[in-house]
């Protein structure tokens, strides 16, 4: 088992995401903490691939659904 001194959290700390009883335990466990910035497609890396067939999707410029569903299963 890891000790609090190898442990890391690697969290978005966005006030929006994070309550401050979280943040507040980070500081009184004294947990290693990696800051992030809040909605870093880092953390989450499917955002990228969503980012990719959002464009795919527009420069085919579908004009109707089983157009749309034809062009996503190629």
């Amino acid at each position: 088992m890891m000790s609090s001194k190898e442990a890391l959290s690697l969290k978005d700390l966005s006030p929006r995401t994070m309550p401050q009883e979280y943040i507040n335990t980070f500081d009184l466990t004294h947990l290693n903490v990696l800051e992030w910035p809040s909605q870093s497609p880092d953390l989450n890396p499917i955002e990228n691939l969503w980012y990719d067939l959002k464009i795919a999707v527009h420069q085919q410029n579908p004009s109707n659904l089983k157009e749309l569903e034809q062009f996503c299963g190629e």
